[in-house]
């Protein structure tokens, strides 16, 4: 598993240090109650509860991306309806693939 140099984060997240957050998931020392969005390597968005791919380290395949954090469930959802809304409501994206490689640099 992979994790995205620029992350997107839910609303609740106030984190003055971002690259602080993000070598918090690569050292795994998120709190359990933590949500991931996940880049798959078919191109699909995903939430993952960060307990269950802390003690699941074989869930994912070696080249999927966490690309987002929410502090909840709601919010992981929520971030995921950004993401769409940017995509298919605006139209700002053709896809996607679009979005994360504009957004989070992650190409599959």
């Amino acid at each position: 598993m992979r994790v995205s140099q620029k992350l997107l984060w839910s609303s609740s997240i106030d984190d003055p240090d971002p690259d602080g957050l993000r070598n918090d998931l690569v050292m795994g020392r998120l709190p359990d109650k933590y949500f991931c969005l996940v880049y798959t390597v078919s191109s699909t968005l995903e939430i993952y509860s960060w307990r269950m791919l802390h003690y699941n380290p074989r869930l994912l395949r070696e080249d999927d991306c966490v690309v987002g954090i929410a502090a909840s469930r709601e919010e992981a959802y929520n971030l995921v309806m950004e993401v769409m809304d940017q995509i298919y409501a605006l139209g700002r994206y053709e896809s996607l693939a679009q979005f994360m490689e504009a957004q989070s640099g992650v190409r599959h």
